[in-house]
């Protein structure tokens, strides 16, 4: 005899595994017969997870005012976990939207945005019932050469390098467990305080090296897509800037699985800031360059 069982799926806890075994028993119940073991997991949907980091420019310090309309408010296809410098303090897991960015440069109480808005506007899926996930972890001011210092760098590991990891880890352990996540790729904008100190800007493209291959590893994602973005031409970092713009050109011919590209065209709201249409355009060439380095690692 064979008995058909229902396994309901409707209103069990998602994230969680259900296994079961069909025994067969014959009519004198004199033995049984123990069917191999199956499973399933109820799971909502696939998630991919982009890391940012870096100093200023990352953080964002670009007024809200002037934003195109589609980038004002909540962003349903995309959430964020933010950590670091943020003008609202510590946020996350919640949708991504405009004022994420640091107090530095918000005059008027209205806010400020970095990168991740644009970026995660454009990245997000066409298809509504999808989203992705940001973990946004970025300090203004800061250095490469000890503050982001990274392991395999030698020498103190910088604070904010564990910090940003310590970031990560708490971002992925507070995910919703229906989403199965996929590191999907770091942006990274920094480099600008390296090119105040010799030293540091001579070490630049070892330490960025050592900083991707860290953090390749540490998030276990040896191919991970990498983009980065140069420091621009403005007189704030002369005269080491070129040795800068040079060094993350070096580390882009280098390190396999980059992508990066110049902001020399950009408008500055300040000496040191790049202004709301510049870093509108931010977002969108990372997100360009993460495309094409994600068309090129699903090529057969």
């Amino acid at each position: 005899m064979v008995t058909s069982v229902r396994m309901p799926v409707k209103n069990r806890p998602l994230g969680k595994s259900y296994y079961w075994r069909v025994e067969s028993i014959d009519r004198d119940k004199l033995s049984t017969a123990k069917g191999e073991v199956w499973s399933f997991r109820t799971v909502r949907r696939q998630l991919k997870v982009y890391l940012l980091g870096g100093q200023s420019n990352a953080v964002g310090c670009s007024s809200v005012n002037g934003l195109p309309r589609n980038l004002i408010g909540s962003q349903k296809g995309v959430t964020i976990f933010v950590r670091g410098e943020c003008r609202l303090g510590p946020y996350g897991w919640a949708y991504l939207r405009d004022g994420l960015g640091s107090g530095f440069g918000d005059y008027d109480g209205r806010g400020t945005f970095g990168p991740e808005l644009n970026f995660g506007a454009i990245m997000q899926p066409k298809d509504p019932s999808r989203v992705i996930a940001i973990i946004k972890c970025a300090w203004g001011g800061t250095n490469l050469g000890s503050q982001w210092r990274p392991p395999s760098a030698g020498g103190e590991v910088g604070p904010l390098y564990k910090g940003f990891v310590e970031a990560f880890h708490e971002g992925m352990s507070r995910l919703d467990p229906a989403f199965e996540p996929e590191i999907a790729g770091m942006i990274w904008m920094q480099g600008e305080s390296d090119s105040g100190d010799q030293k540091m800007a001579e070490d630049y493209a070892k330490n960025l090296t050592c900083l991707i291959n860290d953090i390749r590893a540490e998030t276990k994602t040896p191919d991970m897509p990498f983009v980065l973005a140069q420091i621009s031409e403005a007189p704030a970092w002369e005269p080491r800037g070129g040795m800068i713009r040079e060094a993350e050109l070096e580390v882009a011919r280098t390190v396999p699985h980059m992508a990066t590209f110049l902001t020399d065209d950009y408008g500055m709201c300040d000496p040191w800031q790049h202004d709301t249409p510049s870093m509108v355009s931010l977002g969108e060439r990372f997100a360009k360059g993460m495309k094409e380095l994600e068309r090129a690692k699903s090529a057969p």
